[in-house]
């Protein structure tokens, strides 16, 4: 249910083994969207009492956008009983909300019912822009992304046997000595070999700089020792 949700399974069905599909450290093969959509899936799976989302939607398009909004942060959604706290940039979700609050810079500038944030010219600017977009785009190409997601919950079988294919890439390394031309190169790839004896010249003496302060130190102990056992 979860996956579906979140319109995941068409793009587990392009991997490998599915859901059993090994992607490598932090998801490296996965796509911001997919990664977006992975983690809001773990967040579904998590039983809790207050959910915060922190801009899920940037990730994906306005169509997958609209679905994973509908099945998973409205009121019609599988949270519809829990508290929900959204944090987002797309003003068109606002209109769903109980209670907005616009923050700018860091401060709150007005809160409310969607209709009040309205009220301020720079929301409403935005939102009527958004609404021409959409008027905009053609029926075609909404029937198009509708397909994303009209998954059946059955369609999502996990594989019973995970066979070893992958999308993760075995690192492969050559072993061998590097020879000195490559360290003198290496050393002497700046200035040639005036840099090279000056940074010699300076690590030494800040060697000589740390042992001269562990001995002074030292010495100026052992007289702040022996003053205070004379008094």
């Amino acid at each position: 249910m979860c996956v579906a949700s979140i319109c995941l399974i068409t793009d587990l069905q392009s991997f490998p083994d599915g859901d059993s599909t090994v992607i490598g450290g932090k998801g490296v093969n996965l796509s911001e969207g997919q990664k977006a959509r992975v983690s809001l899936a773990r967040t579904l799976y998590t039983d809790a009492d207050i959910y915060l989302f922190d801009d899920p939607l940037a990730a994906v398009d306005s169509t997958v956008a609209r679905k994973i909004f509908q099945q998973c942060i409205s009121n019609e959604s599988m949270l519809n009983d829990k508290t929900r706290l959204l944090v987002t940039h797309q003003i068109q979700f606002l209109s769903e909300f109980d209670h907005c609050i616009l923050l700018d810079h860091g401060q709150i500038e007005k809160q409310g019912l969607f209709d009040e944030l309205l009220t301020i010219d720079k929301v409403k600017q935005c939102y009527e822009n958004h609404l021409k977009h959409t008027n905009e785009t053609g029926k075609s190409r909404r029937q198009n992304h509708n397909n994303v997601c009209d998954d059946d919950d059955d369609s999502m079988k996990p594989s019973e046997t995970v066979n070893k294919s992958s999308i993760v890439i075995e690192e492969t390394s050559i072993g061998g000595k590097v020879s000195t031309y490559v360290w003198f190169k290496l050393f002497t790839a700046s200035y040639g070999w005036a840099e090279c004896i000056l940074l010699i010249f300076l690590m030494l003496l800040g060697q000589d700089l740390y042992d001269v302060t562990n001995k002074w130190l030292s010495i100026w102990l052992s007289k702040l020792e022996v003053e205070q056992r004379k008094s």
